[in-house]
């Protein structure tokens, strides 16, 4: 499909043998997973045609691709006899794009932004003149998709970062117009680590919720609970998806970050605690009831640190972000330590600590490897695992504490997700590219009884109920193994698929 800009060796062609004999087996494994659930590639093209000035094509011509996000120095490939080139797959970033030829002054174009899962078109048109003229052409990159007819909403890691909402992926939702999830707006990561519902267009339905092109979504939600900061880019489609889409709601695709030549890391921290709040609420709003739950303490963390390994062949990259909101529910009392019965003879009945807290944590650990194994061929490798954790949880349902459940009445919530894959692509000539996408994603949930557990003789335990609660357990969705292959189109104006 195409080269890297790099010597070859003996043994890179014999690798190179064996990876298409390997491929080609993987091929027919792909072909016979019925079953298998295919998953939209979150990677995109640059396509297009070589003219000259009278507007008849150009073969031969050297088109040069250049960017970070392909990590090795340079593509290269040569248009053929219509004129036309493909670069593909290729990861979002920014590109630049040269098309040389002998006797035609070169074509540059700069700063070419290619969106996550966008089909790009850069035509060029070229003028007679020396090899060693270079036009330069200025202009943003093409920002609508003519290849593809789906409505969608793309968000870069600057977006990200710099728009003031949660750092949880589900805030990323509400800055896609048509759509909002059936929960209260989240302020300040107010509804951090919490879930819902997720409507498109005044519809609940099943969505697709997917990093790195693994899905972990169940019905129209999710408990995978991922943070934002290893991100480098959303795209969210709400209308036109593609076949291997299954549901009927929104599209969620988003790309971690990547390792490149070049060493960089990146570290940030926020801190909130009563003392840095002011308080607008008057004695009459507290008298009604209607003051909110009292912050005890909150923290956002992540650092992240991206390299080569071994240069123009081997990059990672690594992080670790962690979210803790510590407050007070308004009328709530811990009952649970007292280890004596109280006036009435009665166990739980005295109030040991008047003021308890609710603790909720997030975090997510991400690792991406990618190895340029030949000019043709990379293997990618992801893993995501995340935590949510809340020690005091309603019940089976989890659906929040208040004066009207006791801290008693809880239990310890424990959800570790994950998320993993491997990946393989290679280009067998300039129209068939073979993409095999191996992933799994899920979580289990946990939850224990949390009640005070000394062991002592006659004292009530909440696991003596009809449920038990220390040996509940959910998981769902089941974990998924996704095996899917894609066919690159023959021309920039056709797409067929396997």
């Amino acid at each position: 499909m195409f080269r890297v800009d790099q010597p070859s060796s003996g043994r890179r062609r014999r690798m190179a043998v064996y990876v298409r004999g390997l491929l080609a087996a993987m091929t027919m494994v792909t072909l016979c997973a019925a079953p298998a659930r295919a998953q939209q590639a979150v990677t995109g093209s640059i396509f297009g045609t070589v003219t000259d000035a009278s507007g008849g094509v150009l073969p031969g011509v050297t088109v040069t691709l250049k960017s970070p996000a392909i990590q090795a120095p340079q593509l290269v490939q040569v248009t053929q006899a219509d004129g036309t080139f493909r670069f593909t797959p290729l990861f979002n970033g920014v590109y630049e794009i040269s098309y040389a030829l002998q006797g035609f002054s070169t074509v540059t174009r700069a700063d070419q932004q290619l969106p996550a899962g966008m089909q790009m078109r850069l035509d060029a048109s070229m003028k007679i003149g020396g090899i060693e003229s270079v036009v330069q052409v200025s202009g943003a990159a093409p920002v609508v998709d003519t290849a593809s007819t789906s409505t969608s909403n793309t968000l870069s890691a600057t977006t990200i970062q710099n728009t003031p909402v949660g750092r949880g992926l589900w805030e990323l939702l509400s800055m896609t117009p048509g759509i909002n999830v059936s929960a209260k707006p989240d302020v300040g990561d107010s509804e951090m680590g919490n879930r819902s519902d997720i409507v498109t267009y005044g519809v609940v339905s099943n969505n697709t919720i997917a990093v790195e092109g693994v899905n972990t979504s169940l019905g129209p939600s999710s408990a995978v609970y991922q943070l934002s900061f290893s991100v480098e880019e959303v795209q969210i489609k709400t209308t036109g998806q593609s076949a291997d889409i299954q549901g009927g709601g929104m599209n969620f695709q988003a790309v971690l970050k990547s390792g490149s030549n070049k060493l960089k890391g990146n570290y940030g921290i926020s801190y909130e605690s009563p003392k840095l709040q002011s308080n607008n609420m008057t004695p009459e709003y507290y008298a009604a009831g209607l003051a909110p739950n009292p912050l005890v303490s909150y923290y956002d963390l992540g650092l992240d640190l991206g390299g080569p390994i071994l240069k123009d062949k081997l990059w990672y990259y690594a992080a670790y972000a962690r979210q803790s909101r510590n407050s007070k529910v308004l009328g709530w009392t811990d009952t649970r330590l007292s280890k004596t019965p109280g006036p009435d003879g009665k166990y739980y009945t005295t109030v040991v600590d008047a003021s308890p807290d609710n603790l909720k944590e997030v975090s997510t650990k991400s690792l991406k490897v990618s190895y340029q194994m030949t000019p043709k061929n990379r293997i990618m490798f992801v893993a995501q695992p995340t935590v949510k954790y809340e020690p005091q949880r309603n019940g089976s349902l989890g659906q929040g504490n208040s004066i009207t459940r006791p801290l008693l009445a809880t239990v310890q919530y424990h959800d570790p997700g994950f998320t993993y894959k491997g990946e393989m692509q290679t280009a067998f000539n300039n129209k068939t590219l073979l993409d095999v996408n191996v992933g799994r994603g899920g979580y289990i949930t946990h939850y224990s009884a949390n009640d005070a557990g000394y062991g002592v003789k006659g004292f009530p335990s909440i696991t003596d109920s009809t449920i038990n609660y220390a040996s509940v357990r959910a998981r769902a969705p089941p974990s998924r193994t996704t095996i899917s292959g894609t066919r690159a189109p023959a021309s920039p104006s056709s797409r067929s698929g396997a």
